[in-house]
């Protein structure tokens, strides 16, 4: 239905009130008034509207959009045709509380007059049902501590909601009223779960016996790969954890062949490692929780070189002569060699880790050296006995 206040030409009607008003006028009597252009009417502006949501269950608060066309100073709003303005806004929301079917009503006012669109049972709002409490957790078992995210699955719009722990045959203690709650149990034990749904129409609740399990936590074992173990430097590892019984903190290591002390690289769990040194590396993880900690190492895991297959083999000059005798050795090895190991006496100490060392003899005797090379797959050792004679 509209209701609209419409202007057509009035070139005509309006040019005799004017010469009428002119002739009225005794000063201007026996004047003559010429009118030339056209006068147009301002046309009406043309009522449009729409609203979201156009249903649901009371309170229902619904957005109206104003889309009406022409020139517009003003807007009435009726959001039940009751004959009372609730709204002047161009785009107001309104809240029904009552359950019902409502006709909407806009006016809207121009230069040109004004214009209307009613929109009969266009807001449909049902009364409001009382929820059907639901709920699921995840974990609902583990050690503690233990972190438990709870997520509401309750039907019919609840607006509040109680959650709540028992644990054994104890009390009921409130956590939480937030609709997804995450909530930590450092006590081992079950627990069981009540959730509280609650809207205008009433509340449901739901109880979920013995759902939750914490138990006491286990040491960890240790575990873990890497991948790759051998290549070329710089060779990045990628170190991935595998030990059990949920480890909370992580200390990697690594010890370089040939030498004694450990080097800490890493507390994350998965770590990535680049190492830029030729060589052989043990590695050793120790994982720990609030139960105690466990280490496992692997010996000589990472292997950063070349490979292939080497043969130990080498010279030295001169062999014999009075002390001190210097001696300038010489590698003769076969393949790619990474490292050199150097024990001049054979008293199982490595000397020197240069590929063409010398080394000064200091007391008479004889003396066997050792060689020992390697690389990032394979080593060899070549002893000769006896080979230095110092007199």
């Amino acid at each position: 239905m509209r209701s609209q206040d419409r202007a057509g030409s009035i070139i005509a009607p309006l040019a005799i009130l004017i010469a009428l008003a002119l002739l009225a006028t005794p000063a201007l009597a026996g004047n003559t008034v010429t009118f030339t252009g056209e006068i147009t009417a301002v046309p009406a502006p043309v009522a449009q509207f729409t609203g979201s949501p156009l249903s649901g269950t009371a309170p229902l608060t619904v957005a109206f959009t104003d889309q009406s066309t022409g020139s517009i100073t003003a807007w009435a709003w009726d959001f039940d045709n009751n004959g009372v303005d609730d709204s002047n806004a161009q785009n107001p929301s309104y809240t029904y509380t009552t359950a019902g079917a409502y006709t909407v009503k806009l006016t809207v006012t121009g230069p040109g007059g004004t214009d209307d669109e009613v929109k009969v049972n266009y807001i449909t709002v049902t009364a409001p049902v009382k929820p059907v409490a639901a709920f699921i957790a995840t974990p609902t078992s583990g050690y503690a501590p233990l972190t438990v995210q709870f997520t509401d699955q309750s039907t019919n719009n609840p607006t509040s909601w109680k959650w709540e722990y028992k644990k054994g045959s104890g009390s009921w203690t409130q956590f939480s009223t937030v609709q997804n709650p995450s909530y930590t149990f450092t006590a081992t034990g079950t627990y069981s779960i009540r959730l509280t749904a609650t809207n205008a129409a009433g509340s449901n609740t739901l109880t979920k016996s013995s759902y939750i399990t914490v138990s006491k936590p286990i040491k960890p074992v240790a575990a873990f790969t890497a991948t790759p173990t051998s290549g070329l430097p710089p060779l990045v590892v990628q170190f991935t954890d595998q030990s059990s019984n949920s480890p909370t903190s992580w200390k990697w290591e690594y010890q370089k062949s040939g030498t004694s002390s450990w080097v800490q690289f890493s507390t994350e769990q998965n770590p990535s490692y680049t190492f830029t040194t030729v060589g052989k590396y043990s590695i050793r993880l120790t994982a720990t929780n609030s139960a105690g900690s466990n280490t496992l190492t692997r010996s000589n895991y990472i292997r950063v070189g070349q490979c292939g297959l080497v043969i130990a083999s080498f010279t030295a000059s001169p062999t014999s002569g009075t002390k001190p005798l210097t001696v300038q050795f010489t590698d003769k090895s076969y393949g790619p060699v990474d490292t050199w190991e150097w024990d001049f006496q054979n008293d199982g100490t490595w000397d020197s880790t240069l590929q063409n060392p010398s080394f000064t003899y200091t007391k008479k005797g004889k003396y066997s050296v050792k060689l020992r090379v390697t690389n990032a797959c394979s080593s060899s050792t070549m002893i000769r006995y006896s080979y230095i004679n110092v007199q």
